[in-house]
């Protein structure tokens, strides 16, 4: 069965952050942006089929309102991915962390 062999992935990361919130741990003002670099190749010891560049980019955004101690926050996140990437290094729609309203995948 093609769907059960095992298939060898190498892969290469980078990624830069600029932290301009106030708090790492629990942040009321400032932002956030992280830039996100992945990449499998031959040279990395990936097989054929799992060969791929990546780059994902998201920024967040905090900002106190009143005296509440509530936070708006506001995240945005994008990507690309080109090559032959496996499941777990493409880009989905939806998901346990984010508020479209349907299923992972």
């Amino acid at each position: 069965n093609i769907f059960a062999q095992n298939r060898t992935v190498g892969v290469l990361g980078y990624a830069l952050v600029r932290n301009r919130a106030n708090n790492p741990l629990n942040p009321s003002s400032g932002n956030l942006q992280r830039i996100t670099l992945r990449h499998s190749s031959r040279v990395t010891g990936s097989q054929a089929t799992q060969r791929f560049n990546r780059v994902l980019g998201e920024a967040t955004w905090y900002r106190e309102l009143g005296r509440e101690a509530a936070v708006l926050t506001a995240h945005v996140q994008g990507g690309m991915v080109w090559g032959e990437a496996p499941p777990q290094e493409r880009l989905f729609a939806g998901g346990p962390t984010t508020v479209r309203g349907f299923a992972q995948n």
